[in-house]
């Protein structure tokens, strides 16, 4: 079937800043044509897809733009008047069926994209503040290593002087 949600299949263009769910022409019915436009915004689907009309309702049928669409791409005819035959009642709820379920892919890959959006930036933040530490353990290094010298010197003069005081003493004189 057509209508594959986020693919071209006309001749229309979108325009590059609308939202691909707010973009609904006939363009975006054959998946395998073009591949999908970049969508430049990641916000929750906020216009109704899909008209309500009362149980038993009489008249004229309002449909929305995008059930018209997805009839067309489908090969079905649009209907305008209410009461509908059993087979218009069933290709339309075939069709919402297939726009609800084109919203919730939508909605999962906006979700995908935020969640994955999130994690890229605690991975920059957390490598970041990896090297950091990095650095941190580099100075700590070095520094304990001049300390560790110091003492060694600082030990080895205290070794000198006991040395040099164990031999100035009397007791050491006497028993040499």
């Amino acid at each position: 079937s057509c209508c594959g949600s986020d693919t071209e299949c006309g001749t229309h263009s979108p325009r590059p800043t609308q939202p691909l769910y707010e973009v609904l022409t006939p363009q975006f019915c054959n998946p395998r044509k073009n591949p999908r436009p970049v969508v430049a915004s990641r916000h929750p689907i906020k216009t109704p897809l899909i008209s309500t009309q009362p149980k038993g309702a009489t008249g004229a049928l309002n449909l929305t733009e995008e059930e018209k669409r997805t009839l067309l791409c489908e090969g079905y005819s649009i209907p305008s008047r209410l009461p509908l035959t059993k087979a218009e009642e069933k290709t339309l709820k075939k069709v919402r069926r297939k726009i609800k379920n084109k919203i919730s892919a939508q909605e999962s890959r906006r979700k995908k994209k935020d969640y994955m959006d999130a994690l890229e930036r605690k991975v920059e933040r957390l490598s970041t503040e990896n090297l950091e530490n990095k650095r941190r353990i580099e100075v700590l290094q070095s520094s304990n290593s001049q300390l560790l010298l110091q003492l060694q010197r600082l030990q080895h003069s205290v070794e000198q002087d006991e040395k040099y005081r164990i031999r100035s003493t009397p007791i050491a004189t006497l028993l040499a």
